[in-house]
């Protein structure tokens, strides 16, 4: 499914969440909305599921608007865990997903049902406790068993919020492989987290937001190209007398030595020519990785950020 915003304002009362927000989010890409606590992340998905509605501006899934009547036979394809999660905790983990499977499913086989609730709660590790409530879940568990209600309904469009939050490794690495299986299926998935760390495993788009605004918008690795500061990091033989000739090239604008001998070069320019000077000078070179274009550094970036405040330094 595509799914555009395009100039969209949201004002609640006097203050406004969301000021000519526009982006558009191809077919079956893994697109994650980024920002601060407070950005309009959340007033952005309740809009895409029609909880809200725009002040001005539109949106459309495939085509349809979000405010049109025939946009209520899209949401049947559309599935989405929210941070609340929204859980019966009064029904069994088996009865969570069978009420989902009947909304979804209304006028399938008991057969088909068992079998649907089966595979669901097994992929996500939880078919020996179908019978329990989640009252007594862990956070992971409950996390876990609403991806498990969400299996049943083979959407075309899911939205995730925080859909790590609480997880342990193990089940971090079943939403990862769950998301990878939607992009391999064609499902458009939207997230929204402050995970950036698992974000930047699994993202093809995003979208930085602030203060209601968009920062950036586009793919993951044009976000890449344009704020990385083409740093490397080099572990080479013979550290010391390398970083002396290294430092002293002209292709580097910056050379710092870590304490276990590793060094972090900063380029003049955005190309890898340093790699074929290193060779060309006979230096060791063990490995040789750019290090500044992950998520979190990104991050820092859009946002003005400092890793480290020089006030609170010792």
């Amino acid at each position: 499914m595509e799914i555009k915003f395009n100039n969209v304002c949201k004002t609640i009362g006097t203050k406004k969440i969301l000021n000519n927000v526009s982006f558009s989010i191809p077919p079956g890409s893994v697109f994650a909305l980024i920002g601060p606590n407070g950005a309009g992340k959340t007033t952005i998905g309740r809009i895409l599921l029609n909880t809200y509605e725009v002040s001005s501006g539109n949106v459309t899934v495939d085509g349809v608007n979000v405010s049109d009547k025939k946009y209520a036979q899209l949401k049947n394809q559309i599935g989405f865990v929210l941070d609340n999660l929204g859980l019966f905790n009064s029904l069994s983990a088996w009865q969570n997903v069978e009420f989902f499977d009947r909304v979804y499913h209304k006028n399938d086989t008991p057969l088909n049902r068992i079998n649907r609730i089966q595979k669901a709660l097994a992929s996500v590790d939880l078919l020996n406790r179908k019978d329990e409530k989640p009252t007594f879940f862990s956070r992971g568990m409950k996390q876990r068993l609403a991806i498990a209600r969400l299996l049943t309904c083979k959407p075309k469009l899911v939205f995730l919020d925080e859909p790590s939050k609480g997880l342990d490794v193990e089940g971090k690495l079943a939403i990862r492989h769950y998301i990878e299986q939607l992009k391999s299926k064609g499902v458009t998935t939207f997230i929204c987290s402050h995970d950036l760390g698992e974000l930047e495993k699994v993202v093809t788009h995003i979208a930085f937001i602030n203060n209601g605004e968009i920062l950036f918008f586009g793919t993951y690795n044009d976000a890449k190209k344009k704020f990385s500061e083409n740093t490397y990091e080099l572990t080479v033989g013979s550290p010391e007398f390398s970083f002396e000739q290294i430092k002293n090239c002209d292709l580097v604008s910056f050379a710092t030595m870590t304490s276990d001998n590793r060094i972090i070069v900063t380029l003049n320019h955005p190309d890898d020519s340093l790699y074929e000077w290193i060779k060309s000078n006979d230096i060791h070179l063990y490995e040789y990785k750019r290090i500044n274009d992950d998520l979190e550094n990104i991050y820092v970036k859009i946002f003005g950020l400092s890793s480290v405040n020089k006030e609170d330094e010792v």
